[in-house]
């Protein structure tokens, strides 16, 4: 059986074992029976574990620690099993990559990544080359949202980008991607003629401007075709 000794300092109650038939020994001043949190001794000392537990961090140092790991508990998006830090440092080199001038394939994407990533063989060059062609997208979203934004009222944080930069990443977009653009301009509050001004007349295949003109009202109908579904819609 157990025999409770109480703490005389408040602190919570120690069980101490005794086998059947032993006389229960009586507590006493001298010091034999060390409490969790005894005054004499080191306060840190844990008499259940036996190891000194060290100092409680307080709440703003328990803070200070999660954002120096790196940890977003709020953060979504996140697959399952990664870690946060490891995501975000990612999503930082996907973003890198797609705002270089030229448009990555598979031997440049390996270089950039050699020196950023602990193993090149366990990257998925294909699945991070789309990555870096979605985050072109985004990112023109954001400057051509930018642009047409700015006119009409103060912005508090800008995207901006070089005209070359623009130009390249704009041209270098398949019709899918342009539809993808274009719909998700349609969604920040853009009409049509937001899109013909500013999409409709830089694109440069003829056959795409049709399209495109086609579904915003700048042309008639010149053949049965449309334009083909965003990227990311499965249709």
């Amino acid at each position: 059986m157990n025999e409770v000794i109480v703490s005389d300092n408040g602190e919570p109650p120690i069980l101490l074992a005794r086998a059947p038939g032993q006389v229960a020994a009586q507590p006493t001043g001298s010091g034999a029976i060390v409490f969790r949190g005894a005054r004499s001794g080191n306060k840190n000392f844990d008499p259940i574990t036996g190891k000194f537990a060290g100092n409680k961090p307080k709440a703003l140092q328990v803070v200070a620690q999660t954002v120096q790991a790196g940890a977003l508990p709020l953060q979504s998006g996140i697959p399952a099993g990664v870690d946060p830090l490891v995501w975000g440092r990612r999503l930082d080199a996907v973003r890198e990559a797609g705002r270089q001038l030229e448009m990555m394939d598979a031997a440049t994407a390996q270089k950039f990544l050699t020196g950023r990533v602990a193993d090149i063989n366990q990257v998925d060059i294909n699945q991070f080359l789309a990555d870096v062609r979605m985050q072109r997208i985004s990112d023109l979203v954001d400057i051509l949202d930018t642009n047409v934004r700015a006119r009409r009222a103060k912005l508090p944080v800008r995207v901006v980008a070089p005209t070359r930069w623009t130009t390249r990443a704009f041209a270098g977009l398949s019709a899918p991607e342009i539809g993808h653009l274009v719909k998700r301009l349609e969604g920040k509050g853009w009409d049509a003629a937001d899109i013909t001004k500013n999409v409709v007349k830089k694109v440069k295949n003829p056959e795409l401007r049709a399209q495109l003109e086609q579904l915003y009202g700048e042309a008639k109908p010149k053949s049965g075709k449309q334009l083909p579904a965003p990227v990311g819609t499965g249709k």
